[in-house]
């Protein structure tokens, strides 16, 4: 087993995690390994020196902070009753921003319907052109009858 596998599994033990099928396994490991005994040692001796480091829990601790997050709470009064001041102009500045984006969603749908607007009229402007371009001339059959000569005729 490799040394690190060793670590893990002593750890594993002291932290109350090792399964107990694996307890021999790991014993058997610190019987014949010199350096995984010297690790078990000290690692029960850094187990042994927190717990005894340990402090019982006073039971008026847990009281007193409670009281204390009561009356700072009420000390604060919340969210809209520390200071007047700054919350009148939070309030009048959110109003004015409410008012303000209003305005310019209105504007947005009037440049909305103006590029509509515009939109349809090149449309209309484009079928006329190409009505004009198409339609301007019409088609013409050319044939020669001799050399020299060559006739022109429209079809209309």
């Amino acid at each position: 087993m490799s040394p690190d596998e060793v670590k893990r599994l002593v750890e594993l033990y002291f932290d109350g995690e090792l399964e107990k099928k694996r307890e021999p396994v790991l014993f058997a490991v610190l019987s014949e390994d010199e350096q995984a005994r010297d690790y078990f040692k000290k690692l029960n001796l850094i187990h042994t020196a927190a717990r005894e480091s340990e402090e019982d829990f006073p039971p008026a601790l847990e009281e007193r902070i409670f009281n204390s997050i009561e009356h700072s709470a009420a000390r604060s009064g919340g969210l809209f009753k520390g200071n007047f001041y700054a919350n009148a102009a939070s309030l009048v500045i959110a109003a004015l921003l409410l008012i303000v984006s209003i305005f310019l969603f209105g504007e947005v749908r009037d440049y909305k319907n103006r590029i509509a607007l515009v939109s349809e009229q090149v449309a209309a402007q484009k079928q006329t052109i190409d009505l004009i371009i198409n339609n301007s001339l019409p088609p013409v059959e050319i044939r020669s009858q001799k050399v020299e000569e060559v006739i022109v005729n429209a079809n209309l």
